[in-house]
């Protein structure tokens, strides 16, 4: 018997049945990637979102947190987001993002990437969440951006987690010399070490666009946009990518 689900999350997953026969066991959020969805060559859909983190939008809303979830944020800080100003606009959307995640999951985490990796050293809580803040804004660009390392190394580092979120412009240096297919492969190895955990990315400003959804669509997770004000009355919004 062969049962056709989604891709992406399904929350609270209790049972799935044909007749009197259960088919699938595992309750829970079950994330399902592209992989396991289809036979056909064609990427399967995943949730398109616009943030807007320039006037102090609830960008939150956008987000699917909630007290199931350990969830981790990895910022590139590769030489290219030091560009017009992409690490400005990360920085600002994870200081708008992190309290609300910390105040409905089960475990926050945030890291930073470039040709290593650093891990802020403990799970966010109110406590400490003055510190991380003050961490994100002293983080400086540099090198290139190779997220294989800082993915392995991330989750290494605390765990394994139901969500992570990748804020990067898609400059991502691991397969840079490899054809577009090749890349999409490579990035369907290095996700599927991980079955349990979603992969959501957000284009951060003159982003690679079209990459980053078909990454997310393989990664089972969802992908975002970013916006921000061209001025400072906001006349002027244009997207990012």
């Amino acid at each position: 018997v062969e049962v056709c689900l989604p891709a992406g999350r399904i929350k609270d997953l209790q049972a799935v049945s044909i007749g009197n026969r259960e088919v699938v066991q595992k309750k829970g959020d079950l994330v399902i990637s592209e992989q396991h969805t289809t036979a056909s060559n064609e990427y399967c859909q995943t949730t398109r979102a616009v943030m807007d983190a320039s006037h102090n939008h609830n960008l939150s809303s956008l987000f699917d947190f909630d007290r199931q979830h350990s969830i981790l944020f990895l910022c590139d800080i590769s030489r290219s987001m030091y560009a017009y100003d992409r690490i400005e606009k990360a920085k600002k959307c994870m200081t708008q993002l992190l309290p609300d995640a910390v105040a409905k999951c089960k475990k926050v985490f945030v890291g930073v990437w470039n040709t290593k990796h650093q891990v802020f050293p403990a799970s966010l809580s109110n406590s400490n969440l003055g510190d991380a803040m003050k961490w994100i804004s002293s983080i400086k660009c540099t090198c290139g951006s190779f997220v294989e390392q800082a993915i392995n190394g991330a989750i290494k580092s605390v765990g394994d987690v139901t969500d992570v979120y990748i804020l990067t412009d898609g400059l991502i240096a691991d397969w840079k010399y490899s054809p577009e297919r090749d890349q999409l492969e490579s990035w369907r190895e290095l996700r599927s070490l991980y079955p349990d955990t979603a992969f959501h990315f957000a284009a951060i400003g003159d982003a690679r666009a079209a990459i980053l959804q078909t990454m997310a669509s393989i990664g089972g997770g969802n992908y975002y946009e970013n916006y921000a004000a061209d001025d400072d009355d906001g006349h002027t919004q244009t997207p990012f990518v």
